[in-house]
C-alpha cells in the first residue's frame, strides 16, 4: 500500500457535495502539496497557470470567500508537478511546462 500524499498538510475539511461527503482542502494545505506558498498558488492562479478553485465556501472572518480543492484535485497537481519537473525544482518557469494546460484538464473533468 502507498503513503497518502497528502499526509503531513493537515486535516481536510468534510462538505456534502451532491450528497457525498468530500475531502476539501485550502489554498494553504495546497500550497504545502505543492511546495510552494499561498501566495504563490494565488499569483500562479492569477497569471492562469493554475486554475480557479472549482469550489469557494465563505470565510467565518472579514476575509474573502475561502478556496477549496478536492482530494482529486490536489493529487492531481501533486502528480501532474512531479511529472513535470516542477514539485521540487522551484526554479523551472511552470509557465514552461505543460503544467498549466494538464490543470486545467483536471479541473474541466472535475465540473462535469
Amino acid at each position: 500500500m502507498s503513503a497518502d500524499p497528502l499526509a503531513g498538510i493537515g486535516e481536510p475539511t468534510y462538505l456534502s457535495l451532491g450528497g457525498v461527503r468530500t475531502e476539501f482542502f485550502t489554498i494553504g494545505q495546497l500550497g504545502l502539496a505543492l511546495n510552494r506558498k499561498a501566495g504563490t498558488i494565488r499569483k500562479l492562479e492569477q497569471e492562469g497557470n493554475i486554475p480557479r478553485p472549482t469550489w469557494r465556501r465563505p470565510a467565518l472572518d472579514s476575509r474573502m470567500r475561502r478556496r477549496l480543492y478536492t482530494r482529486h484535485q490536489v493529487e492531481g497537481l501533486i502528480r501532474i508537478a512531479e511529472e513535470e519537473g516542477i514539485l521540487r525544482d522551484k526554479q523551472k518557469a511552470i509557465s514552461k511546462t505543460q503544467f498549466p494546460a494538464r490543470a486545467r484538464k483536471l479541473f474541466n473533468e472535475d465540473r462535469t
